[in-house]
């Protein structure tokens, strides 16, 4: 492909992106899941759920249900059933029967209104929108370069595959939403594995354990990507043990998390067999990335390793740290692509910054010069004003070189 259609590929994946991510954040019915207001825990036949907790106030309670009621997930619609599983529409209703102490209760449930959203989502969909920012300005300077690229298709898939996810994208069809999750897990786990493809461009040719990391990576991530949609369908069919919310350790497992540690040991081992002012130049490329794999990375590690009770606040604490490692990534790659002029955008910006300053010197000086002279110039012929005039602007012309020099050393330092 040449450059201008790498160009416009890269930029179309970035305003999609854009668009998707708009939708998910300025949509209330699009946000993320009403809470549901209960949770459950498995009983000896896999189908079955015990309702354990009620949210006083909460849609749940609202609705009929109680502690002690049982739920068969198998006799629910494939659509009810993802819904109580992934998250439910604003003011959703679902009907359902429970057996409550041996007797059958219909239910119909009705979903709170949207969620108020935290800190830590506002602070992911800000570093989104940051990168697909970021990822926009070097496909449009640097489509040419392969490293360009693949950094620009790393930032712009994170955002897009995460508002396609289960829990964050939320509609009014579950067939289009399950549709839609699939999509977006396809897209997450390709956006893990290209940090192991930017690394592997770095210190080329790769030696042979570098190129085994990156294989391994691949593999991993194309591992996890068939996994979850097999379990999407699973869920939608009914043949998948249930865990309400999606949120159990049997959903997010320790081993989502080796997509995105390989990929870091990929990255560390590309900064080793790298020397010389390359090391210095990546390293301000990897180091935000790892760390906003590391934040991806703990999102599953500490899902698996919290116990029932203490998941729901585990995994609020973990989602915030990912968020923050969401916003340390655009902040980490704005110092070193403007600071320490990484794939030359910071000085094309400076250029831009110059140009920009030069202008509103020499143009604001001649404005005040003029204005200063001209109760004197009404005075005199017109001979005389057009020789001052042009005698302003000679002086001008020729400091603006001085200008230039003057502007750029300020420019600099700032």
């Amino acid at each position: 492909m040449s450059v201008s259609s790498w160009r416009a590929v890269l930029l179309a994946l970035c305003f999609v992106a854009t668009v998707v991510n708009a939708i998910c954040l300025f949509t209330d019915s699009i946000q993320a899941s009403s809470a549901l207001g209960f949770t459950v825990s498995r009983t000896a036949d896999s189908a079955v759920v015990r309702v354990d907790t009620i949210d006083a106030g909460g849609a749940a309670q609202a609705s009929g249900l109680r502690a002690g009621d049982l739920i068969n997930v198998r006799n629910l619609a494939p659509g009810e059933r993802y819904r109580l599983l992934t998250g439910v529409y604003p003011h959703e209703k679902i009907a359902f029967v429970v057996s409550r102490d041996g007797v059958t209760v219909p239910i119909e449930f009705v979903a709170g209104g949207p969620p108020v959203l935290r800190w830590d989502t506002l602070l992911f969909f800000f570093a989104s929108f940051w990168m697909l920012g970021f990822a926009a300005l070097i496909a449009w300077r640097r489509a040419g370069v392969p490293e360009a690229r693949i950094l620009c298709a790393l930032l712009a898939l994170y955002p897009l595959s995460s508002a396609f996810i289960p829990g964050t994208w939320i509609g009014p069809s579950p067939s289009l939403d399950v549709t839609a999750a699939a999509f977006g897990f396809a897209l997450l786990w390709i956006q893990a594995a290209l940090l192991a493809t930017y690394a592997s461009l770095v210190a080329r040719p790769p030696s042979l354990g570098r190129r085994v990391l990156a294989a391994l990576a691949y593999a991993s991530a194309a591992a996890m990507a068939v996994f979850d949609i097999i379990r999407l369908v699973d869920i939608w069919n009914g043949s998948l043990p249930w865990v309400a919310q999606g949120v159990g350790p049997e959903w997010n497992m320790m081993y989502g998390a080796i997509p995105y540690v390989l990929p870091i040991v990929c990255g560390l081992a590309a900064l080793t067999a790298a020397s010389g002012v390359e090391r210095t130049r990546v390293a301000y490329v990897l180091a935000p990335l790892m760390i906003f794999y590391a934040a991806e990375a703990m999102l599953y590690i500490v899902s698996a390793m919290s116990s029932s009770a203490q998941h729901g606040t585990a995994l609020v604490v973990s989602y915030g740290f990912a968020n923050i490692g969401v916003f340390i990534a655009p902040l980490g790659m704005t110092y070193a692509l403007l600071n320490r002029r990484v794939l030359d955008i910071g000085f094309a910006l400076n250029r831009v910054a110059i140009f920009s300053g030069v202008s509103i010197v020499v143009v604001g000086a001649f404005m005040l010069v003029e204005w200063a002279l001209s109760s004197w110039l009404q005075e005199q012929s017109h001979t005389t004003s057009l020789v001052v005039g042009a005698a302003v602007a000679l002086l001008l012309g020729f400091s603006i070189r001085f200008v230039h020099d003057r502007v750029e050393q300020v420019l600099d330092r700032v």
